[in-house]
């Protein structure tokens, strides 16, 4: 069995007469509205074609108003949400920077203790050694000391025995 489809009286197109989505009906509906005021249906008609007329653009001008009404609400919204986003991140962004700071300064810190500790460290290791040179530097003038005493010694007991020094060198070569 078919179905039968259902044609609208309005305008002929496959669906119930009483819809709401077909604009036939709606007209129709709006001359009854202005018939409804005590006036002819021709003047209904006349009424409502003067009123489609001028609502084209009244419609068009306030659709488009309400459109850029919408938009700036939304642009509004998306700035405020930027800016919300912004003072975030700028929030964010101090504290890395604190962070960042707090744990530079705790380095440097460190690294001042350490060269401080290498500074005394060094300073009391040069004190050594340079104490150590000077402590050599007598040694060694004692030892120098001690050898030109020995020699002039060495020198006045050969003299003494009535060998020159060159002789006991040549003597020391022979042997």
């Amino acid at each position: 069995m078919q179905r039968n489809k259902k044609k609208c009286s309005s305008c002929g197109k496959g669906h119930e007469a009483n819809d709401k989505d077909c604009k036939k009906y709606q007209e129709e509906i709006e001359i009854l509205q202005i018939k409804v005021q005590q006036i002819s249906r021709n003047e209904a008609v006349e009424k409502f074609q003067r009123k489609k007329k001028t609502s084209y653009s009244a419609k068009t001008y306030n659709d488009q108003t309400e459109q850029i009404e919408n938009f700036e609400k939304k642009f509004a919204k998306l700035e405020l949400k930027f800016e919300e986003n912004n003072n975030i991140f700028e929030k964010k962004l101090e504290q890395i920077v604190q962070r960042f700071t707090s744990e530079l300064n705790t380095v440097v810190a460190q690294v001042n203790l350490r060269f401080s500790s290498l500074m005394n460290t060094m300073e009391s290791t040069l004190k050594k050694v340079a104490s150590n040179i000077i402590i050599q530097k007598e040694d060694d003038c004692l030892i120098n000391r001690k050898q030109n005493e020995k020699a002039k010694r060495f020198k006045k007991i050969s003299e003494q025995r009535g060998n020159t020094l060159d002789s006991v060198v040549e003597n020391n070569k022979r042997t």
